[in-house]
């Protein structure tokens, strides 16, 4: 969807989006999800499953794991923290 909003090719686009952030368009992505689920979890009382489906996962177990790698803990300790 980025490629095609800008008017670029895919390949292209994850190119630039590498140099612009040092991340790849994938790892760029989930890191902004648990971003922003971290904040969400700090700020509300939303359920960490509405939270997942909020910033776009589907699968939760996957979510949790990418939590967890970048937080160093699971969600539900990140928002008792």
């Amino acid at each position: 969807m980025l490629s095609n909003e800008l008017g670029y090719s895919q390949v292209y686009t994850g190119k630039l989006v590498k140099q612009l952030t040092g991340k790849s368009f994938r790892e760029y992505i989930h890191d902004s999800r648990c971003k922003l689920a971290a904040e969400l979890l700090k700020n509300s009382d939303v359920s960490v499953n509405d939270i997942i489906n909020t910033v776009g996962y589907e699968n939760g177990t996957f979510f949790r794991k990418k939590f967890k790698n970048k937080y160093g803990v699971n969600p539900l300790e990140y928002r008792k923290g």
